[in-house]
Formats: C-alpha cells, sequence, structure tokens
C-alpha cells in the first residue's frame, strides 16, 4: 500500500472521529480492512489480527397475540483484535449492537 492512500485513510478516519455524534452530514469512517491495514503499515510493532466473523442472535417477537415463536438471525461481520505484547489494545467486535466503526478510529488516532 502507498503512502497515498495510508494518507487517504487517515483523513477519512480524522474526518470522522471530528465529525459529532448526531451530525447528520457526518462522513462514513474507514472499514476496520482499511483502518487493519493502516495499523500494520504505520505501527509495524503491533500485531494486528483481523478475520470474518458470524453470530447467530435468538429473535423473539413481541407484541403479538399468536405467534410462532422466535428464530434465530445470522449476523455477519468482522472481528479486529490489535495487541501490543500480551495486552490487548483493540477489541472491536462488528455484529455487537450499538458499535460503530467511529471507536475503533479514535482508538487508532489516539496511538
Amino acid at each position: 500500500m502507498n503512502s497515498q492512500e495510508i494518507k487517504r485513510i487517515k483523513q477519512k478516519m480524522v474526518a470522522c472521529v471530528d465529525a459529532g455524534f448526531f451530525d447528520k452530514n457526518k462522513p462514513r469512517c474507514p472499514s476496520i480492512k482499511q483502518m487493519a491495514t493502516y495499523l500494520k503499515e504505520t505501527h509495524p510493532e503491533l500485531e494486528v489480527n483481523i478475520r470474518a466473523l458470524s453470530t447467530y442472535k435468538t429473535t423473539k417477537p413481541s407484541g403479538f397475540r399468536y405467534t410462532t415463536g422466535g428464530g434465530t438471525k445470522e449476523y455477519k461481520g468482522t472481528l479486529l483484535v490489535v495487541k501490543k505484547g500480551d495486552e490487548i489494545i483493540i477489541d472491536h467486535d462488528t455484529t455487537e449492537t450499538y458499535r460503530e466503526n467511529r471507536e475503533v478510529a479514535e482508538k487508532i488516532l489516539k496511538l
């Protein structure tokens, strides 16, 4: 990956973090894969592990008088784990509810 792409990813992370949380026009954060690539290039001392993740969650319908019961739904996402020695610096699972890539961008920019 060349330096232009690294700069572009960093600019996207900065723009994403600087935008207000409830700002309607906030720019999208880079993908987890792009941020992992950025970390590998800029911080070679860190161990960056990224993998595809598939989780099944049980759903339960509510508010119905007659139901056929709940079910399971598959959520696909990405798991990013960044370690420095034995210490885990970043552990981010995109299938978790209310988790955003913005959290990862904030942590990366603080490194």
